[in-house]
């Protein structure tokens, strides 16, 4: 089980480097206990249950429990782990196929190094750039949609795993029909993620599943470095933190955004900002009178539009009567994600020090370096075009 909790009391700067040194050090620690028993006793369980309290622009509570049994000289699998909706699995055998119904979760078996037993992943899944070469070489088949994935698809491709979003309801329904076939089925938060402890988890899960935990430690100790790097620059600075309204539809369609509890959230309250609608629960629609008492100073629409489209939608959030009359609107902080940059903000993965990243630039732009991201438009590209 794996328990973060932020509590939001902002320090100086120096301390969070004392944040990433502790955190390192539970990592280094936790790898340090599976390996000690692999290669020092005959057979072993090691159970590592850890509590660290850190201190950095936030400080942060996590207390971290994995049970690995391994016997030095016989096979990795079976190996039985417990999903994302409390099943025990068990694989009996190392995978040789594949598939991801997720962008977030194909994103994860890569960071892995696990890219190549992939033989099928849902429509919405383009990154990194090796998956859409290995789909035109015939390689990976597109099995459906993120929404609607296609079983006998997936079930034509002979799959020894295939990973699947609990937040989705067709996942579910389609997971047992898969598991009747004898194709086992693993379910990962994937879009129901809320913080970086439930990424990293999702992550540890794929790991066990592929036999990839040197992967994971590496991974997991790059992604905490960064964004506890960021944070420290930010608290260095002395930063205020900017009120973020973050818009997930061109506002014709309603004024929809992300509330507490949901990745977006995590990625801009450690990018130096507030979302002002932290006290609404997930994805909601809020009306004109709650945008307007939340007086936010920056808005980020994310969508799946093209770049082209781009310049229409910051006109039509510049010339929105309600939005118009915000903060964020009258100084010009309006920003609109397409492309690469949508998806790193909405995929909760293996980029998401990359979102804090690039969210923080946004915001705090001298103080944060713009990492080398496409797709971000500002309401400057209206003014100068006039």
């Amino acid at each position: 089980m794996t328990r973060f909790h932020v509590l939001g009391r902002r320090v100086r700067g120096a301390q969070s480097w004392v944040a990433v040194a502790l955190v390192i050090l539970f990592l280094v620690g936790l790898a340090a206990g599976y390996y000690a028993a692999l290669y020092t006793r005959p057979a072993a369980t090691v159970t590592r249950s850890t509590t660290v309290t850190v201190t950095g622009y936030r400080t942060v509570t996590r207390t971290v429990t994995h049970t690995v049994t391994v016997t030095r000289g016989k096979p990795y699998y079976p190996v039985t782990l417990v999903d994302a909706l409390g099943r025990v699995v068990t694989i009996a055998k190392p995978p040789r196929r594949i598939v991801s119904l997720a962008p977030s979760i194909t994103e994860i078996i890569f960071s892995l190094g696990r890219g190549g037993l992939l033989v099928g992943v849902d429509s919405s899944s383009n990154y990194p750039p090796t998956l859409l070469r290995l789909e035109k070489e015939g390689r990976v088949r597109v099995v459906g949609s993120y929404w609607s994935p296609d079983v006998e698809k997936i079930a034509a491709l002979k799959p020894d795993i295939v990973f699947a979003s609990a937040a989705v309801p067709s996942h579910r329904g389609l997971g047992r029909k898969l598991e009747s076939m004898g194709i086992t089925v693993v379910y990962l938060k994937a879009g129901g993620c809320r913080d970086l402890s439930d990424v990293l988890h999702d992550m540890y899960i794929v790991a066990r599943a592929l036999d990839a935990y040197k992967a994971y430690f590496s991974l997991a100790l790059n992604i905490t470095r960064t964004i506890g790097a960021v944070e420290a620059r930010l608290a260095e600075a002395h930063v205020k933190p900017v009120r973020v309204m973050v818009l997930l539809s061109p506002p014709q369609y309603g004024l929809w955004v992300a509330g507490g509890g949901t990745f977006i959230d995590y990625v801009v309250s450690h990018a130096g900002a507030v979302n002002v609608f932290h006290g609404l629960n997930g994805w909601v629609k809020v009306s004109k009178e709650q945008v307007l008492s939340a007086k936010p100073e920056a808005i980020i629409l994310a969508t799946m539009a093209t770049p082209q489209q781009a310049r229409k939608l910051l006109e039509e959030l510049l010339s929105n009567p309600v939005l118009s009359e915000t903060p964020a609107v009258k100084t010009g902080r309006v920003y609109v994600l397409t492309g690469e940059a949508d998806d790193i903000l909405c995929r909760p993965g293996p980029r998401i020090a990359l979102a804090v990243e690039m969210v923080a630039s946004l915001l705090h732009p001298g103080v944060v370096k713009a990492p080398p991201v496409k797709g971000i438009y500002s309401a400057a590209l209206v003014e100068a075009r006039g």
